[in-house]
């Protein structure tokens, strides 16, 4: 199954690339051989009406309707790629960074459960840890936000392209807070 939904994953996030390719939408194409973003969506919306259960052609109209700015479609199709994947960590993290996109940054309450089911499922993962310090700083919780972020710096593996920016993202938010950032860099040195 993990095989299928990655090679699902894979296949609709090249839909929007091949669109997109070329200022003109038609990727390699011809324009005029080219489906537009509407005909996708329909033809996909067909698909779906056949196989409802597919979570890769739900994930695939999620990046057709963001295509076409239609964020509250999007995060709906998100959701239930999410469902049908038996909560697949990948889903739920996309799902949770969709719903994000949708209120402007902010953390709704849907967006961290999907993060925290995200997090149970694939714990070796530092996506939805990182999300869930981010619910923390937006609710206030700027400490436990830094303790969060901290602890993901520290268990990251050597050469994580990620480490840097958060390790800078701890400074910048422990001396708006006026803390001191060393005192949640420390473990990760």
């Amino acid at each position: 199954m993990k095989t299928r939904l990655a090679a699902a994953l894979l296949a609709a996030t090249l839909i929007p690339a091949t669109v997109f390719a070329h200022p003109g939408g038609g990727g390699s194409h011809s324009e005029a051989s080219a489906p537009s973003l509407e005909e996708m969506a329909k033809d996909l919306e067909a698909r779906l009406a056949a196989h409802p259960n597919d979570p890769g052609t739900w994930f695939a109209l999620r990046q057709t309707y963001a295509g076409l700015g239609a964020m509250s479609e999007a995060a709906a199709a998100y959701k239930e790629a999410a469902k049908r994947s038996d909560k697949e960590p990948d889903f739920l993290i996309v799902y949770g960074e969709a719903l994000m996109h949708l209120h402007g940054g902010k953390m709704s309450q849907e967006a961290e459960e999907a993060f925290h089911v995200a997090a149970e499922r694939a714990p070796g993962d530092p996506r939805p840890k990182f999300y869930l310090g981010v619910a923390q700083q937006q609710r206030g919780d700027v400490k436990g936000a830094l303790t969060t972020w901290g602890r993901l710096v520290a268990s990251a593996p050597a050469g994580a392209p990620w480490k840097q920016g958060l390790s800078e993202r701890i400074t910048l938010v422990a001396k708006e807070a006026k803390l001191e950032p060393a005192d949640y860099l420390s473990e990760a040195k």
